[in-house]
């Protein structure tokens, strides 16, 4: 099984800075504190996804999205559907 780990070295004010914040933050150590941001930079990534996407969803001239067993495969359904609700929003050239 390959190695799934990175590892990343701080060095003086930015070292500090995390292990001040991860005692600060209640984390056991700097490693956990890290996961910790990764974690919710994720979930804030989901949550604008899904505050647009139900955005979209609920304009008054909402119009039905296809997204192709293709496009699922592809991309799987979260992109296909941002990226169509992304390409219906476009204004067209006058």
């Amino acid at each position: 099984m390959a190695n799934d780990s990175l590892t990343i070295t701080l060095k003086g004010k930015y070292r500090k800075y995390v292990e001040a914040e991860a005692e600060a933050n209640g984390a056991a150590s700097a490693e956990e504190f890290v996961r910790q941001l990764v974690h919710d930079d994720q979930q804030r990534k989901r949550k604008a996804l899904d505050a647009e996407l139900l955005a979209a969803m609920n304009e008054d001239e909402a119009n039905d999205i296809e997204i192709s067993v293709e496009e699922l495969e592809g991309e799987g359904f979260c992109a296909a559907l941002a990226r169509k609700v992304a390409s219906s929003q476009e204004t067209p050239a006058a």
